[in-house]
């Protein structure tokens, strides 16, 4: 690819992010990315056969531009499944807040947007290989919790660190960038790994308290049943089990139930 060729793309690239901020990721057209672009929409297709593709790369594009592979490099150099799950979490928990706004246009917009759809299942299958990775190091190690399948254990992980339950936590309750990467590091430890009774110290219940986490792979377009987790000492977090679960305007008062049935 030629100089010239480069800079085309980065400006489509560019121009597309801004727009789907702007818009919360609805009605951004091949058309407004050329616009915005200052190219013809020929250009825009010759380098992005379709709009899902271009939507894909936009998302990657946001990633390489922040650098992401360099800030997990703490994660690529770890040994063993605590210290991947421990770095990890901290990367993680430090990035949303720069990709929250291509993130919720993305989450907002996927439900009736094949394309933005694409995109974000590309982003979150990204972050579910790195929860994978996590599990099976514990297993490989003998760290990981007994109780935990590892298929069950890499659905509850990819869950806890899901923007959604990041929104809840820093957002709707106030907590800062530091509280939630020490809060989940300590959290995500008692839950995958073992003890030295040779159990995780947190058990994982849905809200009528029995325990049902699916072993099956979750299908990200399908609302899933509201996670509680109980924590020693008294305390009680509580989680959306899904990324896709509706917000409707019955969703203040659900989660105003499922607070109080935590609390």
């Amino acid at each position: 690819m030629s100089s010239g060729e480069l800079e085309t793309r980065t400006r489509i690239l560019e121009a597309t992010w801004r727009l789907m901020v702007q818009r919360g990721g609805r009605d951004v057209r091949m058309r407004d990315v050329a616009e915005a672009a200052g190219v013809s929409r020929q250009a825009v297709y010759l380098h992005f056969g379709s709009r899902a593709e271009l939507m894909v790369e936009t998302a990657r594009y946001g990633d390489e531009v922040r650098g992401r592979d360099e800030r997990l490099r703490r994660y690529w150099a770890a040994t063993t499944g605590v210290d991947l799950l421990e770095a990890y979490v901290e990367f993680w928990g430090n990035y949303i807040p720069e990709i929250y706004g291509i993130a919720k246009a993305l989450l907002e917009a996927r439900e009736t947007d094949e394309a933005v759809a694409a995109a974000w299942d590309d982003r979150m299958a990204s972050v579910r290989e790195r929860c994978r990775n996590i599990i099976e190091s514990l297993h490989r190690d003998g760290t990981l919790a007994p109780e935990w399948p590892i298929d069950e254990a890499v659905d509850l992980l990819w869950t806890m660190l899901s923007i959604r339950n990041w929104e809840s936590l820093t957002i709707e309750c106030g907590w800062s960038t530091s509280q939630y990467v020490v809060r989940m590091q300590e959290l995500s430890r008692r839950t995958f790994v073992r003890g030295d009774e040779g159990t995780s110290s947190v058990k994982p219940v849905t809200s009528d308290g029995k325990w049902r986490l699916s072993a099956k792979r979750p299908d990200w377009h399908t609302p899933r049943p509201p996670l509680c987790v109980a924590v020693p000492g008294g305390k009680v977090s509580w989680a959306r089990y899904s990324l896709s679960a509706p917000r409707n305007e019955s969703h203040g008062q659900r989660a105003g139930e499922l607070w109080n049935a935590c609390r």
